[in-house]
């Protein structure tokens, strides 16, 4: 989601709550990413889940025994997650503004977030995630693949609007190595549903490197 104010994606994400539930919620398509993730997040500490929806990756992550915090800017996704997963922990925040002290979070997963993130405000984005990780910590990045951007406007929610940001992989790493992660891991592969933006899902796993 892009950096604070009046974020377009805030209106978006609260009017299809409900909608985006019923239709992703159960959806195990990323579930050997997931795994991936989760192997490399140093064990007993705790995983940050931002631009979490209604939290159905945190409750699989909580499942296996680790804490987790589910962060979105969309307060109805987290209110409707917590219908479906009374241990969720929410915190309404937006990524390029999060809570939380330096080096304290093991991981941080972002699936599908940096898509609404305006390629000029990653820096921040990219920067606070690394003072928040741990040395060694993990970032996953889940992302829409291709080149440039577009804006589009909700059949669901009319009036609403939002922002596709596209990523190419080798040059989301590059950038990453700016902020001191090392990736570790990349893959692609074809959307699978006909509701998701129509492009290829992009993976990237890295580390935080040490000081």
């Amino acid at each position: 989601m892009t950096c604070s104010g009046e974020n377009p994606h805030r209106r978006l994400y609260d009017g299809i709550a409900d909608w985006y539930v019923r239709t992703f919620y159960t959806d195990l398509s990323d579930e050997d990413w997931l795994g991936l993730f989760e192997e490399i997040v140093p064990g007993g500490s705790v995983i940050v889940d931002v631009g979490c929806g209604p939290g159905q990756y945190a409750r699989r992550f909580r499942e296996n025994g680790r804490a987790v915090v589910s962060v979105d800017l969309a307060e109805r996704m987290l209110a409707v997650g917590r219908r479906f997963d009374p241990q969720l922990i929410p915190v309404v925040a937006d990524i390029g503004e999060m809570p939380f002290k330096v080096g304290t979070i093991g991981g941080v997963l972002a699936a599908y977030t940096l898509e609404h993130v305006r390629r000029d405000e990653t820096p921040a984005v990219f920067r606070g995630i690394a003072d928040a990780l741990s040395p060694g910590g993990a970032l996953g990045l889940m992302v829409k693949c291709g080149q440039g951007a577009y804006e589009f406007h909700s059949s669901l929610v009319p009036g609403a609007r939002g922002y596709v940001q596209l990523w190419d992989l080798d040059e989301l790493s590059e950038e990453l190595g700016h902020f001191g992660f090392e990736a570790v891991f990349m893959d692609k592969k074809a959307p699978v549903s006909p509701e998701e933006f129509n492009h290829e899902r992009g993976f990237l796993l890295a580390r935080r490197c040490s000081d």
